[in-house]
């Protein structure tokens, strides 16, 4: 079967990128936000789910793994 394997904590794009951006010093300001529709155009912006995310309660409780939230990966990918 299929495991999926996601952090409790849910973010979205843009917050994920602002996230990599004050970890590694990188300048916020380049970062821009978007409406589904802005980015995708309205006719395929209908088609987009608006807020969607992995549950990974399953893949945790069948193998006694809990995933590091996005802060912790970005800590142990900065050393």
């Amino acid at each position: 079967g299929i495991f999926h394997i996601s952090p409790e904590d849910k973010t979205t794009i843009y917050d994920f990128a602002l996230k990599i951006a004050r970890k590694f010093d990188f300048d916020q300001s380049l970062i821009v936000g978007k409406t589904l529709e802005e980015y995708f155009g309205k006719e395929r912006a209908m088609l987009r789910l608006k807020n969607s995310c992995l549950n990974g309660k399953y893949t945790q409780s069948r193998l006694g793994f809990t995933p590091l939230t996005v802060g912790q990966a970005l800590d142990k990918i900065k050393v």
